[in-house]
């Protein structure tokens, strides 16, 4: 009788031992896959990362954060912060926004006031601004210069309205 009980034991004991198995094997192949399946992934997530940083870094290339020069030349010539003179440039030319044209604006709104959406410094004596009065846009070029007085002047270099 003792030996049907050991022998029953061994049985149910192999038993069990397979079905651990089996599923500890289809359970470690799912992982096995998922793993891959993530490491697919994150290679693709870092590829994109390094073509977005390639492109902002291109995006970049004309912008005055990016240009060490012209940092220099304000902080050294002028002895002006690049970030507070971007803020008056910004300032100049939205504070200008209102009731009537821009005067900023070389053209004369034909739906309504034409005003300064956007100015982006392009280094320490160009920007470019863009403008609109809500049907018609354009885009102007601009050299600024800022006096030793920490005076703002503004030359119109180019401008150009879209067609719409």
């Amino acid at each position: 009788m003792r030996e049907k009980i050991y022998l029953f034991l061994l049985a149910f004991s192999i038993v069990i031992l397979v079905f651990l198995y089996k599923f500890q094997s289809t359970n470690f192949f799912a992982q096995q896959e998922e793993i891959q399946a993530l490491e697919r992934y994150s290679q693709r997530l870092e590829e994109e990362n390094k073509l977005l940083i390639i492109e902002q870094s291109e995006a970049s290339y004309f912008s005055l954060e990016a240009n060490e020069n012209a940092l220099s030349y304000f902080e050294e010539t002028l002895g002006l912060n690049a970030s507070a003179v971007q803020k008056k440039v910004e300032d100049y030319f939205l504070n200008q926004n209102g009731v009537e044209d821009n005067p900023s604006v070389p053209y004369a709104g034909m739906e309504g006031i034409m005003s300064v959406n956007k100015v982006k410094l392009l280094n320490h004596k160009w920007l470019v601004a863009d403008f609109t009065d809500g049907v018609y846009w354009g885009e102007m070029l601009y050299e600024y210069f800022i006096t030793e007085q920490g005076d703002l002047e503004l030359e119109l270099l180019s401008s150009f309205l879209y067609t719409n």
